[in-house]
Parts: structure tokens; C-alpha cells; sequence
């Protein structure tokens, strides 16, 4: 929900680039947040689902699993 949120603000600050003059500058700026979004995305719902990290979640030891 919060990535969602966070692309639809991306998406209209595009927008106000594409629209008003004095707001292209921050074309960069907008691509490197929107960059930040996508990992966050990556990261919360793709990688924390693969086993290898629920099993690093899983094991409170701090050492490796194969012990």
C-alpha cells in the first residue's frame, strides 16, 4: 500500500515536470526516488518471501543454520 502511494505521488510529481518549466530539475531527483520505491517493493514483497530468508529470520542463534 505504501509503495502504491508512493508511485501515485511519483507518477503526478512526472506529471508537474512534464507540465511547468521551472519543475524539470527535479526530474532527477523524482527518477532517483522512484528507483528507492522499487527496492523497497523488491524488498518487502518478493525477497522476504524466498526461503532462504525465512529461514535467516527463523534462526534467532545468529550463527548459520548448518551447524
Amino acid at each position: 500500500m505504501h509503495a502504491a502511494v508512493a508511485a501515485i505521488v511519483l507518477i503526478a510529481g512526472f506529471a508537474v515536470t512534464v507540465v511547468w518549466e521551472p519543475a524539470r530539475p527535479l526530474r532527477k531527483l523524482l527518477v532517483v526516488f522512484a528507483v528507492l520505491v522499487a527496492a523497497q517493493w523488491l524488498v518487502y514483497t518478493k525477497i522476504d518471501e524466498l526461503p532462504v530468508v525465512a529461514g535467516w529470520l527463523r534462526d534467532r542463534s545468529g550463527g548459520s543454520a548448518a551447524r
